[in-house]
């Protein structure tokens, strides 16, 4: 099943309340309200909230500064994981950094998730590096970035 379902839309500092009773839905270190409302207030932040009924369902969190993207956060409520949904919010990030100048996009994600690899890998992202005992809890990371892709190979992804 795919995310046509779900409509996609830019958020603002408005939207902080909302992404934040997200972030305790989907990890179990969840930002505060203020440190989202940090992420979507700066110039070089872009976020995008996704909605199922005209509930919060996911989101993305990036920063886009010169020639690079970097994903800072990807969330989807437990019940729709697997659907495309985080896919698609990446899509729309990389399409965005694309119009915007940069080349390509980074991310860290816990070594241990496998279906965020996985989803990350299907987007077009690489391993370039881990990050040892990167997380509270010991975990690593996985460093992986993409290039952004050119108009014609957007399709693709989706």
């Amino acid at each position: 099943m795919t995310a046509n379902w779900v409509t996609l839309r830019p958020a603002n500092r408005g939207d902080a309340v909302e992404l934040a009773t997200l972030e305790v839905a989907c990890f179990a270190d969840p930002w505060s309200q203020q440190s989202v409302e940090n992420e979507i207030g700066t110039a070089h932040g872009r976020a995008w909230i996704a909605h199922v009924d005209q509930q919060p369902v996911g989101y993305l969190l990036a920063w886009l500064v010169g020639d690079e993207g970097q994903i800072n956060r990807v969330g989807v409520v437990p019940g729709l994981r697997g659907r495309s949904l985080g896919r698609r919010l990446i899509v729309q990030l990389l399409a965005t950094a694309a119009s915007e100048g940069a080349t390509s996009v980074v991310l860290e994600v816990a070594a241990d998730n496998t279906a965020a690899l996985a989803m990350y890998r299907s987007c077009g992202f690489v391993e370039i590096g881990r990050r040892r005992k990167y997380y509270a809890d010991g975990r690593d990371a996985v460093v992986m970035r993409a290039p952004t892709p050119v108009a014609d190979n957007l399709v693709d992804l989706q």
